[in-house]
């Protein structure tokens, strides 16, 4: 078992910055961060089973807003955290839901549009992609916590996203159009 006294995220500011997180397990328990976060640092890493305070420390941000995660595993249990740090101009990451998405571009009017602006989705993929439920391996279907979905279709030749893949999105530069009478998201 392991309780993270953190909610989902973690956010900060641009300068370099600690905060703290209660944990408690009743097993051996360590930290694991994506190989990239060479931002991020926590202190301690690793304990034994019982609460522990754990230090969670950024470094300065000259550049853009950044974002990461990492896991307390133990044992078998894992808990992820997001960490999220504003760029140097302090602009921070937005994440905007598919209903949103799609209002958006109905309020753009157009037949095909590209979003101009750094918003993040997070989704979990809904189609089959072994199963073959498209007659394309580039397309899909998502689905996000506000429970509205939308077609997608990949710039790749075949996608690599399995059903209930959580995908976390960098939406600018990616395309809003329709496909027959669905909404589809191109990325």
């Amino acid at each position: 078992e392991v309780k993270v006294s953190a909610e989902k995220a973690l956010d900060f500011g641009k300068n370099s910055e600690s905060k703290t997180i209660q944990i408690e397990t009743n097993r051996p328990w360590r930290i694991v961060k994506e190989p990239t976060a060479d931002w991020i640092d926590f202190s301690p890493m690793e304990g034994a089973e019982g609460k522990h305070t754990i230090t969670v420390t950024v470094k300065n941000n000259t550049e853009t807003a950044r974002e990461t995660f990492f896991t307390v595993v133990s044992s078998m249990v894992k808990n992820t955290i997001n960490v999220t740090q504003a760029g140097a101009d302090g602009s921070t990451i937005e994440y905007i839901t598919l209903k949103d998405l799609r209002e958006k571009y109905a309020a753009a009017a157009q037949e095909s549009w590209t979003i101009d602006k750094p918003y993040k989705l997070k989704a979990i993929v809904t189609s089959d992609r072994v199963g073959g439920n498209s007659a394309s391996l580039r397309n899909g279907f998502m689905q996000d916590a506000s429970g509205y979905g939308i077609a997608f279709r990949t710039s790749d030749a075949n996608h690599v996203f399995n059903m209930a893949t959580e995908l976390n999105i960098d939406l600018k530069g990616a395309i809003v159009s329709k496909y027959g009478e669905a909404l589809q998201l191109g990325f």
